[in-house]
Formats: C-alpha cells, structure tokens, sequence
C-alpha cells in the first residue's frame, strides 16, 4: 500500500507522540528537528509510514488545527497530504450524527416513563444540571467583581470629580451671593466704605512706620 492512515503510521511506536511534541517545540522555537527516520534503536519506518493522509471538514477551527498538524509532521520530515471534505459528506455526516442523537434520545427517553421528580443522580449529574456551574463562575469571576467595580467608580465620578466641580460652582454662587448684598445702591453707604478703606490704607502705613 502507496499510503496509510496516520493512526496506523503512527501507532506502530509511541515514540511518535514524543516526536510530535518535540517537533511542535522546534518548530515555535525554530530550531531544527531531529530526522524522523532515525529511531532511538536504529531502525527506521518504512517507506510506507511516512506519508501521511489527513482529513479537513472545512470548517474555520478543524482547519487551522489540520494545518498545524500537517506543519508540525512535515517539520518531523513526513510526507502530508490534507483532502478536503466534499460538503454533501459533511452534510450527511452531520445528518446521520443528529438521526442517531434522535434515536438514542427515542430509546432513553419516549419509550420509558419519565419520572415527575428528577433523580439524585452523582455529583456529574448535578453539575450537568447547573450548567457545569459555569453560571456561578462567571458571576463569582466576572459578574460581581464587575458590579462592584462599577458601583466603585460611579461613587467616585459622583463624590469625587462631579463632587468637585458642583462643589467650586457652589462656592462661587454663595460667595457671589454674599458680596452682592454690599451693593446696597445708596451713595452714603459707598463714602462710608471708601471712608473705611481709606482708614485702613492709613492705619497700616502708621504701622509699617512705627
């Protein structure tokens, strides 16, 4: 046979597992891999082994995962060849996995009488049950912490930044308001205050002389 399966290439030694790990080292850190032909015995693969078939559905994730992996085999020195999935055979595939979700739901579920209560069940199933409590770490982790930090900066732009300019307008509203209550509009009441400043002019310049 011209080419086989890469898990039947690769599952004749375990010490391609190492190989691949090492070769993912290498390859990010760019250092060159060891030949993969070379054993830790000598011996070397066959021929037959070292081309490998690899599958891609065509879908974003499996695809850039197919792409790495076929990188990394190719960087251990194999020979890669990547087919992509036809999309009736991935739509068929994708209806015979949601027949058999159907069916196996059918047999658990339709054809057994489903209990009013919900059973204990292990400490899987209550997980299952809560979602895996990823409800719980996300508002342990996330939702609460955001909340407070929240709450934390809303009272600090109110006390603090709009505290600030609310406070200097206040201010300068109830200085103003006092101050105007001097402009009394009668012409006794300014000679009275010049007659004041004038004295205190005096005063002070008596002192400084003294």
């Amino acid at each position: 046979m011209q080419s086989r399966w890469f898990v039947a290439a690769m599952g004749r030694r375990v010490r391609s597992l190492a190989a691949a790990a090492l070769a993912a080292v290498f390859l990010f850190l760019g250092v060159p891999a060891p030949p993969p032909a070379a054993a830790a015995n000598g011996t070397a693969d066959p021929p037959a082994c070292h081309k490998v078939r690899l599958a891609d559905v065509g879908w974003t994730a499996e695809t850039a995962t197919t792409a790495v992996f076929a990188r990394i085999l190719t960087e251990l020195g194999y020979e890669t060849q990547t087919t992509v999935l036809s999309v009736p055979v991935i739509t068929t595939v994708a209806l015979l996995l949601v027949a058999a979700g159907i069916a196996l739901a059918y047999a658990m579920y339709l054809r057994q009488r489903v209990p009013v209560t919900a059973p204990a069940g292990s400490w899987l199933t209550k997980a299952a049950r809560q979602d895996l409590y990823q409800d719980t770490v996300n508002e342990a982790l996330l939702m609460r912490p955001g909340q407070y930090l929240t709450r934390s900066l809303v009272y600090v732009d109110n006390r603090g930044i709009d505290g600030a300019v609310n406070g200097l307008a206040a201010l300068i509203g109830g200085t103003s308001g006092r101050l105007r209550r001097l402009q009394t509009g009668f012409v006794r009441s300014y000679a009275l205050s010049m007659f004041a400043g004038a004295a205190i002019v005096v005063g002070a310049m008596l002192l400084v002389r003294l």
